[in-house]
């Protein structure tokens, strides 16, 4: 049974073509202006790159650190060998092909070809496309709007079961949550098939035992996707930012979490005691998350670095509120609606938003829900076979407009970027022996020559002058978030090393244009 329409008229068939055409040109001619603007992220993006490149020496990274992702890589690398020129192309790539997707997948389940233009475009330069971060998410979300095109474009419904159960199984190596979206589609697809047993119909079993064989295979060479605490870990962080954020504490949350974590949760390893603990703390967290749930919606789904002001927030209720009349008043015929699609679609939106209001309404994990609920809400309103008030189309199309007009030129500058600059000034560096840089920003060495060592700031337990000497440190990146870290700003050492770099054999170089102060090794240390 077909889930979607199949009738397009050849002139629409030849608009939809010259539209893709456009679309495409847009997206990529967009994605490598924002790669000359935005500067590198350390830490969780940089860290998969890096567990690309260690592929060859030390296999795969464990099934609930993205394996697939690093592996993607590592494919990268064979065409850009240069990790600064492989973290923008995979910027660029995602930045890109997302909009590209949504556009053909609304297409596919019959949404008019203006409406889906428009949404791409919207989404194109949006704040959730172009400035989420780690990019990873993006990427995830690429792999289900693919299931998902080849779904709604299949006439087996069980072919089409398959292609959202790959998809998601796929991705839960990339984000491990997804494993509650597996569930779903299993549920749902064991469901339809028992309805249509009992009610005679055939149903097709080569695609059942085809999605067993992927998962098996799957599961056998990567292993299992669950575990490893990386759920308190995350927690720990993002309760130390919402802690920070709202006492204005002077600490940074990414490398004094576990400090805020132990002294007001009891725990840094389980969110099970932290809960036990103090379950005080924990609802006071659910709570903040829940009141920035919204506000982050809307700064999301703005242009891209653009203040969610006074009058943005109005634009934006009033553009909702002109969505919910049409979806109130829409009526698509039966035939057109695929069931299928909704149901991944709600499966696959619960992990994410129960992420947003355990963890933290992070922008990553909300691009799920944003970008795929707008699948079926899009097939209600805007379907090619739905007669729907031309006035409130006109006033949506409007509005949607004075937001991107009135968001022109107000975003914030991009011109500065410092972690790149940085980069720049490491690479140039000469030394001795290979470079074993100490940072507390999340991975310098991952972009110098090969070889480079990188030592976590966060991992210093002694006094700073044995600590470097004991691991053969030759580079500090003496970065704000550094300098902030109680455990250097505290340390006596660290205030005599920075008197006289010189007398312990180190020597002062900064990075123009930014706060960053690199004391690189320039011999043999006394």
């Amino acid at each position: 049974m077909s889930t979607t329409p199949h009738t397009t008229a050849p002139a629409g068939k030849r608009h939809t073509w010259w539209a893709t055409i456009a679309l495409v040109v847009a997206c990529f001619a967009v994605a490598a202006y924002w790669t000359t603007r935005l500067d590198i992220g350390l830490y969780d993006e940089t860290a998969y790159l890096q567990r690309g490149i260690a592929i060859d020496t030390e296999g795969l990274p464990a099934a609930d650190m993205a394996p697939l992702y690093s592996l993607w890589y590592r494919l990268l690398q064979v065409f850009w060998p240069d990790p600064v020129e492989r973290y923008l192309v995979n910027l660029g790539f995602t930045i890109a092909v997302l909009p590209i997707l949504l556009f053909l997948v609304l297409r596919r389940v019959g949404v008019t070809l203006i409406a889906a233009l428009a949404t791409a475009i919207v989404v194109l330069v949006s704040t959730l496309n172009v400035l989420n971060w780690p990019r990873v998410s993006a990427f995830a979300l690429i792999i289900l709007l693919l299931g998902i095109w080849l779904q709604a474009g299949t006439r087996s419904r069980d072919r089409g079961w398959a292609y959202l159960f790959c998809a998601v199984f796929i991705v839960v190596y990339i984000r491990p949550e997804f494993a509650i979206g597996v569930v779903g589609i299993v549920a749902c697809w064991s469901v339809d098939v028992v309805g249509r047993v009992r009610s005679g119909t055939p149903f097709n079993f080569r695609p059942i035992v085809v999605s067993f064989i992927v998962a098996l295979l799957l599961g056998l060479s990567l292993g299992s996707p669950f575990g490893h605490g990386r759920s308190m870990v995350a927690f720990g962080q993002h309760y130390a930012v919402n802690r920070i954020n709202s006492s204005d504490t002077p600490m940074d949350p990414w490398t004094g979490w576990e400090t805020i974590a132990q002294a007001e949760l009891g725990t840094t390893t389980s969110l099970s005691d932290a809960i036990t603990n103090a379950p005080d703390r924990v609802v006071w967290h659910l709570g903040y998350n829940l009141r920035h749930l919204l506000p982050t919606l809307g700064r999301m789904v703005l242009p891209a670095g653009t203040r969610l002001d006074r009058m943005a927030i109005v634009l934006l209720v009033l553009l909702t509120l002109l969505l919910l009349r049409q979806l109130f008043v829409a009526r698509p015929p039966l035939e057109h609606r695929s069931t299928p699609m909704a149901l991944a679609v709600l499966s696959w939106s619960l992990p994410p938003l129960l992420a947003a209001f355990v963890i933290h309404p992070r922008q990553h994990y909300l691009i799920f829900p944003a970008i795929l609920l707008l699948l079926p809400l899009q097939a209600r309103i805007f379907s090619a076979h739905n007669k729907v008030p031309r006035w409130t189309s006109w006033a949506t199309g409007m509005v949607a407009g004075a937001i991107l007009f009135l968001s022109a030129g107000r975003s914030r500058d991009f011109s500065s970027r410092p972690t790149l600059a940085t980069i720049q000034v490491l690479r140039g560096i000469e030394l001795p022996a290979g470079p074993v840089v100490l940072d507390a920003d999340g991975g310098y060495a991952t972009y110098m020559e090969h070889g480079s060592i990188r030592i976590p700031a966060q991992e210093k337990d002694t006094l700073f002058l044995p600590y470097i000497t004991n691991r053969e440190v030759n580079v500090i990146v003496a970065s704000p978030r550094l300098e902030g870290d109680p455990r250097f700003k505290n340390d006596p050492t660290w205030k005599r090393f920075k008197e006289d770099p010189g007398s312990h054999g180190f020597k002062l170089i900064t990075v123009q244009g930014t706060n960053v102060r690199l004391y690189v090794a320039s011999g043999p240390r006394p």
